[in-house]
């Protein structure tokens, strides 16, 4: 899992230097964010099944993501988005079929509790 991890890592890395646009580089971001955060769960290591269980699948998504990022997008951003969903999938359903990152989301709004509203000055933070 660490190489996985690490290959995750060097596609953030890759998608800060590119001159994608704004918002796309932010959609990459999170779902490789996701991916990695799902990847650091501790049960997921032992039952990861399809495109995640692979090595070789994390290289072709840094590929893919050098590609995309050196072209400037179009369609293949749809095509990388993919791919990264497909491997989220893949750990996901090492969780026992449980979407992980759901599922901490879910508990991070239950201990803070409820839905996080947006602060709209710093006297927000404070009360």
């Amino acid at each position: 899992m660490l190489k996985q991890y690490s290959i995750l890592s060097k596609c953030l890395c890759e998608l800060k230097k590119s001159d994608l646009p704004i918002i796309e580089k932010l959609r990459i971001e999170v779902q490789l964010i996701q991916t990695k955060r799902i990847l650091l769960d501790h049960d997921v290591e032992h039952g990861i099944t399809g495109l995640a269980r692979s090595e070789r699948e994390f290289n072709d998504l840094y590929v893919q993501l050098r590609h995309v990022c050196d072209s400037g997008g179009g369609a293949e951003i749809e095509r990388l988005k993919a791919l990264i969903q497909d491997l989220k999938d893949g750990l996901n359903q090492a969780g026992n079929g449980r979407d992980l990152y759901t599922q901490q989301q879910a508990s991070d709004r239950k201990y803070l509790g409820g839905p996080l509203k947006p602060l709209h000055s710093v006297k927000d933070i404070f009360r």
